[in-house]
């Protein structure tokens, strides 16, 4: 006798069918996401979120929970939705499971849903639910609505207490109240939390999907056992995260309900993954060899019929070859003409905080300036008068903005906020000054950001959008296409890998690059008896701006310490006085005085950015008391109309 058909396999082809609608719907979705992201990024659009039809909004949104002693939420929601043309009702969604930890989910359960409207829209409302999530729609498909419509939404929900949190040594709330996800501006913000016992601690933060929320909420308060936190405005895509501190054990029996996460989209235990992981391996394999040929693009333009570093003569005819310029033989001086700042740009392929400070001590060094070494690492700089040399637009406004009153300008004072303001300045024309000299077909640091934007997108966007397809068809028995996400990572990441050398110079940057990259050698490999000069001469001055463009100033340093130790006739910088009493060879002092000046830059981006967060009430830290959370607390969802 044949062995008994189980019930579970007569519906099989039914499930089979299920399974397969189930997958087409989920592609759909992925692909979707996957085009809006990518139209995001290339229209450069500061929102990841879709939006509702303009001008409608959500003008009231208040929350009010009740907490038991068991951890138990009985939530109101009040929602004032305006509606700027005739629509069914809202809907509204929430996260049932978030991740915990690396290997498990936190679940968040809601049951007992109902809705009302004081002012008479449909309040019929359907619910479904998947793995993550819990969806209710709320309103008629055969009647339309316009206008303020007012829906209060009532439901009971558990797993959201923190109990014992060991950080804070309190049972904390961190609550998700106004989820990030909504499709609409959201106006008047007001949540309220009745808990069992006094709230000790409370805090309240806004920010965006996806993002570190750091902003603060306009107000919050707290008495007895309820707390209440209000918020202006929130834009689409933002939420309200807000935290309350009880002692511990407020809530009894209160545990964390975690479960295992779902099966890896890399299994090669089924037919599909198999097939994935071998296509995949093929597929990166072709895009490496595709990437291999774009670093050709990035190849320099030199010229072919001219000695290497010079430039052909006016009327002769000129040949082009494509190879990068990377190395030279050691060149004893530096590009004629060209300023140190520029040359160091030039090499590294684009600006830095270094060409700034270069360009200063090329200014001092030819009698503009005059620095004298405090106590510490104090530092100023005044006028000289001695330089009689033309100054370029760039270097004018450098000495302008150092001591345009006439005054010295101290170390401390180029450390603050008030100064932020004139280096971002020097940084503006030391750029625009490189990028003047035509030395590259594009700006330099363009072309990098782009292919590394580019790439990192790729990467993320693809890996993301195939180990998401590759999950959710798992539950419907597809395993294993996760595989997919790996020729999207490799190509995305080798893009990003390869951006330094797309940049490309022209001839004559070839040339001049050339001529830097010999000079850049000899100050990193001269040893201290083969360097020679001019009687009088101080040549350490001379090529300092260079080594500190280069980043080897004090390998320069030492060298001249070593000739002094050799008994050297090295002449002493006329630029530079030291601290009376400072002990040590003054070439070091100089160094050090260079590199505290390199860091006065940094410094003053500090400062301005603590001045702007302190000047709109900003705080810098996590969320929650218990040292931070990512993209807000526990829950989340959002909602829309339909």
């Amino acid at each position: 006798m044949p062995p008994a058909t189980s019930p579970a396999s007569r519906f099989a082809p039914q499930n089979d069918v299920r399974a397969f609608r189930r997958t087409l719907d989920v592609m759909k979705r992925v692909l979707s996401i996957l085009a809006v992201a990518l139209f995001t990024c290339v229209m450069a659009l500061p929102s990841g979120v879709a939006h509702a039809d303009q001008g409608e909004e959500i003008t009231r949104f208040e929350v009010v929970a009740d907490v038991d002693r068991d951890g138990t939420f009985h939530v109101t929601q009040t929602i004032d939705y305006n509606f700027t043309y005739p629509g069914h009702g809202i809907y509204a969604y929430f996260t049932t499971r978030q991740e915990f930890t690396g290997t498990l989910d936190r679940l968040i359960n809601y049951t007992d849903f109902s809705v009302t409207s004081p002012t008479g829209a449909p309040s019929s409302f359907t619910r479904e639910s998947d793995r993550e999530t819990t969806y209710i729609r709320i309103g008629d498909p055969d009647v339309s609505v316009i206008g303020l419509q007012t829906y209060v939404i009532s439901y009971t929900v558990t797993g959201i207490v923190n109990p014992e949190v060991e950080e804070s040594g309190m049972d904390e709330i961190f609550w998700n109240a106004v989820p990030p996800g909504w499709e609409v501006p959201i106006s008047n913000v007001t949540v309220t939390i009745n808990g069992p016992v006094d709230v000790v601690k409370t805090a309240c933060l806004t920010g965006r999907f996806n993002t570190n929320w750091t902003d603060p909420c306009i107000s919050h308060s707290s008495e007895g056992s309820s707390a209440t936190w209000t918020h202006d405005r929130v834009s689409p895509g933002s939420g309200v995260a807000v935290t309350a501190g009880f002692p511990a054990k407020t809530f009894t029996g209160v545990n964390i309900e975690t479960v295992s996460k779902s099966q890896s989209p890399f299994d090669l235990t089924t037919t599909g993954g198999k097939v994935a992981a071998g296509s995949s391996g093929i597929v990166a394999a072709i895009a490496g060899w595709i990437l291999t040929h774009f670093t050709k693009r990035g190849r320099d333009a030199q010229y072919a019929n001219v000695a290497p570093g010079m430039l052909p003569v006016a009327g002769d005819k000129v040949e082009i070859k494509y190879a990068e310029v990377t190395d030279a033989p050691v060149a004893f001086a530096p590009p004629p003409g060209v300023p140190p700042g520029l040359v160091s740009a030039l090499i590294r392929e684009g600006t830095k905080d270094e060409d700034i400070t270069a360009t200063i001590i090329d200014l001092a060094v030819r009698g503009h300036l005059h620095f004298e070494q405090g106590k510490g690492k104090d530092f100023t700089i005044s006028p000289a008068n001695s330089g009689r040399d033309p100054l370029t637009p760039v270097e004018q406004s450098i000495l302008k903005g150092l001591i345009g009153s006439g005054r010295p300008i101290t170390s401390t004072e180029m450390t603050s906020a008030k100064f932020y303001s004139t280096y971002q300045g020097f940084k503006a024309m030391i750029d625009k000054d490189f990028h003047h000299q035509k030395w590259y077909k594009s700006n330099p640091q363009a072309v990098v950001a782009a292919w590394r934007t580019g790439g990192l997108f790729i990467a993320a966007a693809g890996s993301a959008g195939a180990i998401y397809l590759g999950s959710q068809l798992g539950k419907s028995g597809l395993g294993g296409l996760g595989w997919l996400a790996i020729p999207f990572a490799i190509f995305g990441l080798g893009m990003a890998a390869i951006a330094g050398k797309m940049p490309v110079r022209t001839p004559v940057g070839s040339a001049v690059a050339y001529q830097g990259f010999g000079f850049k050698k000899y100050l990193e490999t001269a040893e201290a008896k083969q360097i020679k000069w001019e009687e009088g001469q101080d040549i350490f001055s001379q090529y300092l701006p260079y080594a500190i463009g280069f980043g080897c100033a004090d390998r320069w340093a030492k060298i001249f310490e070593q000739l002094v130790a050799m008994g050297a006739p090295v002449p002493q910088p006329t630029w530079y006085t030291g601290y009376p009493g400072a002990r040590g060879p003054v070439w070091g002092s100089i160094n050090r005085s260079m590199d505290r000046m390199g860091s006065t830059f940094g410094e003053s981006v500090r400062a301005n950015a603590m001045a702007q967060a302190q000047a709109t009430g900003g705080s810098i830290g996590g969320s929650g008391f218990s040292g931070g959370s990512f993209g807000g607390g526990v829950g989340g969802g959002g909602g829309g109309r339909w």
